[in-house]
């Protein structure tokens, strides 16, 4: 008891001898600095730390690759478990699929590539497009598609962004994504700090108590033809496994095709991350 009371007497007056101090004004500079510590600055300074792993198709899931970075810049690394082997990545199945930018610096990427590389998908006016790589035709696979409940739209979570939410199927011929439903969801609103007339960011954000919350009706679109097959089961929450947001540092990684292309499959979690569902 009189160690904890000393304690407390300790504390409480290291606290009012930094009283003063902490009523100093911050300033810019003082913002900027701790900036620089915020993950997505922190993060590219990282070398050889891993990504998500990818599992190719065939060969009975013995190879497996993934992201890295190094002192040369981004590199794919293929691993096989058969083998025991471990080595750069040049096949073609192997080349980055991701929304990321290419090099550090580089701005973050919109679209989606195929795993073939001759298209890649992407949003426009709230709907899902595709683009021949090679002569650069764009063909709209969705029409229906309106503000607040558009296609593959990532906008939903603490940050937002306008890539392309979606996963190919390893033959390039389909899309798994969804149409997101955010009418009658409550904004959010933030204000930079930077020097002069701060700049007003809102989207749609619910929060704790709201009645309405954004969900997601997932589809699987072919990438040919536009036909779509809505997944027969009730609308679900946008909320990603791994973190607060439908996709997590740029991957989807809560779908994932077969290998044949022929089922996909998926898991979703509740807001609170307490009660989840999967299906295929």
């Amino acid at each position: 008891m009189r160690y904890a009371l000393a304690l407390a007497l300790l504390l409480s007056t290291s606290l009012v001898a930094q009283g003063p101090r902490s009523q100093a004004a911050l300033t810019a500079a003082d913002y900027a600095r701790a900036e620089r510590f915020m993950t997505y600055n922190t993060t590219p300074l990282v070398l050889h730390s891993a990504g998500r792993a990818t599992w190719l198709p065939g060969d009975n899931l013995d190879r497996v690759w993934y992201r890295t970075t190094t002192e040369q810049g981004e590199e794919a690394i293929l691993v096989d478990a058969a083998q025991a082997t471990r080595a750069k990545c040049t096949l073609p199945e192997c080349e980055r699929r991701d929304n990321e930018g290419s090099g550090r610096g580089a701005a973050p990427r919109r679209d989606v590539p195929s795993p073939d590389g001759k298209r890649t998908a992407f949003i426009r006016d709230w709907n899902l497009w595709v683009r021949d790589v090679a002569s650069g035709k764009e063909t709209a696979l969705t029409t229906d598609g309106v503000k607040d409940f558009g296609y593959a739209t990532d906008n939903a979570g603490w940050t937002k962004s306008d890539r392309a939410i979606l996963v190919w199927s390893p033959d390039s011929k389909k899309i798994a994504t969804f149409q997101q439903d955010q009418r009658n969801v409550g904004e959010m609103y933030l204000v930079d700090t930077k020097v002069g007339h701060p700049t007003l960011q809102a989207w749609k954000y619910p929060l704790p108590g709201d009645e309405t919350v954004t969900m997601i009706h997932r589809v699987v679109v072919d990438a040919d033809t536009g036909k779509m097959v809505r997944f027969q089961m009730p609308a679900d929450q946008h909320r990603s496994t791994l973190c607060d947001d439908l996709a997590c540092r740029g991957d989807w990684g809560d779908v994932q095709w077969s290998a044949d292309g022929s089922t996909v499959a998926f898991v979703s979690t509740a807001r609170d991350h307490r009660r989840g569902c999967h299906g295929r």
